[in-house]
């Protein structure tokens, strides 16, 4: 596994599929719906924990470390969206699952849209939580993205940028927040820190290389997106500081008669853990 050192204080088992990976599962709650929880860029399982108890009466909530990331493979791979995609596959064949329900936050949106091109007879619906995939990127900034956001991007960080990073996540930054950041600063110490970074770049210039928007259109279940008012993140900050939220999240659902575009006032970018309550409202309306 990715990091042995990090201490998760609940239960989890690693599942092998079919390709040598091993991916690190989070499997409670019970129901014939079953929920798939994709995480971020440089998250992990333990971003679902104040959403996944909102959920768990009606619903069977697995959530999972992506290979590269928390308990699962160790190493770094080409963090590309076909691989990603080909892991959800082999995944649930492996839990012997029929059809699941993939809820992805930020770049586990356009995992989960991935996979929803590449394989949509194991889907039922979709949730999408400020997902990344919506916002289009031209081929110049593209190259500035790549050049800007390298394995060493990752790896350079002291304890004071770490928090801003982490702290920009939010409209209001929760306390327990805290312990997901004291994990961040312990992995600089970890013996496969530098793999781990490796594939956190790999993932972002991953979602460059395959985009999704132009496909929007194909996806053939219905959708929900979920987006913070508030998102600091999503448009990119830089590079296109012009625009708004809005603009990217409706830009993105016109693509598709069956996405269902929801805001949550007072929240920013990681808002299943900012606003959990409304997050778990707005998914249980749209499963029904």
């Amino acid at each position: 596994m990715q990091f042995p050192e990090l201490e998760y204080n609940f239960p989890f088992r690693n599942i092998e599929l079919v390709n040598n990976d091993t991916v690190a599962c989070f499997d409670t709650g019970q129901g014939e719906t079953v929920l798939l929880f994709i995480h971020g860029l440089a998250s992990y399982i333990p971003a679902w924990f104040k959403l996944i108890p909102l959920l768990k009466d009606k619903y069977r909530c697995i959530a999972i470390d992506l290979p590269g990331y928390g308990k699962s493979t160790k190493g770094f791979h080409s963090g590309s969206q076909t691989y990603y995609a080909s892991v959800l596959k082999n995944l649930i064949a492996e839990l012997n699952i029929d059809k699941v329900v993939g809820v992805g936050h930020s770049m586990g949106g356009q995992v989960v849209l991935s996979a929803a091109l590449a394989f949509p007879e194991i889907f039922r619906r979709l949730v999408l939580i400020a997902p990344a995939g919506f916002e289009t990127f031209a081929p110049e900034e593209m190259k500035w993205i790549k050049q800007n956001y390298t394995a060493e991007t990752y790896y350079n960080p002291n304890d004071e940028q770490l928090r801003a990073a982490y702290n920009a996540n939010f409209f209001q930054v929760p306390a327990d927040m805290e312990p997901m950041l004291q994990d961040r600063i312990k992995m600089k110490q970890y013996k496969n820190f530098s793999s781990y970074c490796n594939v956190v770049a790999n993932s972002l210039h991953g979602m460059l290389d395959e985009p999704v928007f132009p496909r929007l259109h194909e996806i053939n279940v219905p959708v929900a997106v979920i987006y913070g008012r508030n998102d600091a993140l999503i448009p990119h900050p830089i590079l296109h500081k012009e625009l708004k939220t809005e603009e990217i999240a409706e830009k993105g659902c016109e693509q598709n008669p069956d996405f269902q575009l929801n805001y949550i006032e007072r929240c920013g970018h990681f808002v299943q853990f900012e606003k959990p309550k409304e997050t778990a409202i707005i998914i249980r309306h749209f499963l029904g």
